[in-house]
């Protein structure tokens, strides 16, 4: 999990993030099995923190806003080639401009078009995260299992079962964050990433 990934604006009180990174020490605790250790405190901090983002800042892309903004972009791109072939031909030594504001104009247009195509490409890439930025699910088991690969020489749970410790870590975590999501619903969702990347390597 890269910090840049899942940079947002946090505001957070000394006393909130203590509060919140006992609790999640304690559920640690609860579901850390004999094998491992429990993550330190520093570990625990940096999952309050994350908990705190997503509660404060919790990604919601506009699908209209999204629609738009590539029905915009397509439409866009059926217009350069006609704006393009113009400013070429006349561009060319052998063509006379009876109007070079005209020409000035359309090579403009052109440098504009090829702007805001950039700028849609730009927006559409934030404004549609990766989904492992925007689901509170796998973003929070990711940095669970990192907490615990940083005092396990790099071992950490896993298995994703409704059972198993990182699911049990997850539901937990949801619910300091006014989230219920059941045992089974997290190991779904996990699961299920595993089993796109499974397809992935098989096409």
């Amino acid at each position: 999990m890269h910090k840049e990934e899942y940079a947002r604006l946090v505001i957070v009180t000394d006393k909130e993030l203590a509060r919140l990174s006992k609790a999640v020490q304690a559920i640690f605790q609860q579901v850390t099995s004999n094998r491992l250790a429990v993550p330190t405190a520093s570990g625990c901090a940096t999952v309050a923190l994350n908990l705190i983002a997503l509660r404060q800042n919790p990604k919601k892309p506009n699908p209209k806003v999204c629609k738009s903004g590539r029905d915009f972009r397509r439409d866009l791109k059926v217009e350069r080639p006609e704006v393009a072939s113009m400013v070429s031909f006349a561009a060319h030594p052998g063509v006379q401009v009876v109007r070079q504001e005209w020409l000035r104009e359309q090579q403009e247009l052109l440098e504009r078009i090829d702007q805001t195509l950039d700028n849609i490409d730009w927006l559409l890439a934030r404004l549609v995260p990766q989904e492992s930025y925007r689901d509170p699910i796998r973003q929070i088991a990711a940095c669970a299992q990192q907490a615990w690969e940083k005092t396990n020489g790099g071992r950490a749970p896993k298995a994703k079962n409704k059972d198993d410790p990182l699911c049990r870590f997850v539901v937990e975590a949801l619910k300091l964050i006014e989230q219920q999501k059941s045992a089974a619903t997290v190991s779904a969702v996990l699961r299920e990433r595993r089993r796109k990347r499974r397809d992935k390597m098989s096409n």
